[in-house]
């Protein structure tokens, strides 16, 4: 299965007032620091939780994992055979909901396409099925 497609039958973008927004979303132009541990999305039932994972010294992935397995068991990674560095690495938003995964250089490591209705806000929030 194509890594995109399983990234977004994980996570959803939602079309919603940003007063019905979850507090654990982001909004376009916003993003996750790997400089800030808990910058992480949960989902509502507590079972996903998404953000930047340590693999090593200085190394880290963007993923979702289990949130009460024993050790994080990852069920996805952006671009997984590509680490980022500890410091300036972050997942962006952008306006139109596209994703965009940069290293601490900024240079572009992953992306997504952007959403098809640009017409109202995006926020990013992770599905608590895994499904759309």
């Amino acid at each position: 299965m194509d890594f995109s497609l399983c990234f977004f039958l994980l996570l959803s973008l939602f079309f919603t007032p940003s007063s019905a927004t979850p507090p654990s979303s982001i909004f376009e132009g916003s993003s996750l620091s790997v400089d800030r541990p808990n910058d992480v999305l949960i989902s509502l039932n507590g079972v996903f939780t998404s953000g930047f994972h340590s693999i090593g010294d200085n190394a880290f992935i963007f993923a979702i994992w289990f949130t009460k397995s024993f050790g994080p068991t990852v069920v996805w990674t952006a671009n997984r055979d590509q680490p980022v560095n500890g410091k300036g690495s972050k997942l962006l938003l952008q306006k139109g909901g596209k994703l965009i995964l940069t290293d601490a250089g900024k240079s572009t490591l992953w992306t997504t396409a952007a959403a098809t209705n640009t017409s109202t806000s995006v926020q990013l929030s992770l599905n608590d099925s895994g499904k759309r």
